[in-house]
């Protein structure tokens, strides 16, 4: 939970700015789109076959262009990103898992010590 969001904080990809850039290319594509449909209404006759299936075809290719962008992202770079989030994580639960061993290594040696198997500031046993 809480250190996977931190690790994907740090790389740019917390939901604010994931949102954000979705917004983004939102925004640009219906800005597309727009100029495009402006174009039509100038340059052309709607009632005309020839100009709706040019009209068509020209809004068509937008579509697919703007999945090809969106597409376009390195596969390759999306991996090594992916890699690099991964080796934070486990770096970060590394660390949290030393810190649990050494509660249990100093919680062991409490309760020795409660149960008189070791005295009182003495050394630890041989087990250790």
């Amino acid at each position: 939970g809480k250190h996977i969001q931190r690790a994907l904080q740090r790389r740019g990809l917390s939901f604010p700015s994931v949102v954000l850039a979705t917004l983004g290319w939102t925004a640009l594509l219906v800005l597309a789109y727009i100029f495009v449909f402006v174009g039509f209404n100038a340059f052309s006759d709607a009632n005309e076959p020839a100009a709706a299936t040019l009209n068509t075809v020209i809004a068509v290719t937008i579509t697919l262009a703007a999945v090809q962008v969106a597409r376009a992202t390195d596969v390759a770079e999306v991996e090594e990103t992916k890699e690099d989030v991964t080796r934070e994580i486990m770096r970060d639960l590394s660390g949290i898992l030393s810190v649990i061993e050494a509660q249990i290594k100093l919680s062991l040696k409490l309760m020795r010590e409660m149960n008189g198997e070791v005295g009182f500031l003495g050394g630890e046993s041989s087990d250790e």
